[in-house]
């Protein structure tokens, strides 16, 4: 978790240009994605999407989102799961 961490560390510092920051969003949406952390990623994307409109790291995150959203033995929303 090193990796997304710094990632973290560089998105949140602002120290990135706005194009290195579309960037750093993304890809910390596609490690979450990647370990298996599905709602954190979707918030993720959402917020890439809301943050870079009409770019192509929007594009993206909408794309991955979609197919998270697709995934339907695994819901995507935002409120909290009651277990059965």
């Amino acid at each position: 978790m090193g990796a997304l961490r710094e990632i973290h560390i560089a998105e949140s510092v602002g120290e990135l240009s706005y194009w290195r920051q579309a960037d750093a969003s993304l890809l910390m949406g596609r490690c979450l994605e990647g370990m298996g952390h599905r709602l954190e990623a979707a918030s993720q994307y959402e917020y890439v999407i809301k943050t870079y409109p009409d770019t192509q790291y929007a594009a993206c995150a909408s794309g991955r989102l979609e197919e998270l959203r697709n995934q339907p033995q695994i819901p995507i929303d935002h409120e909290k799961q009651t277990p059965p």
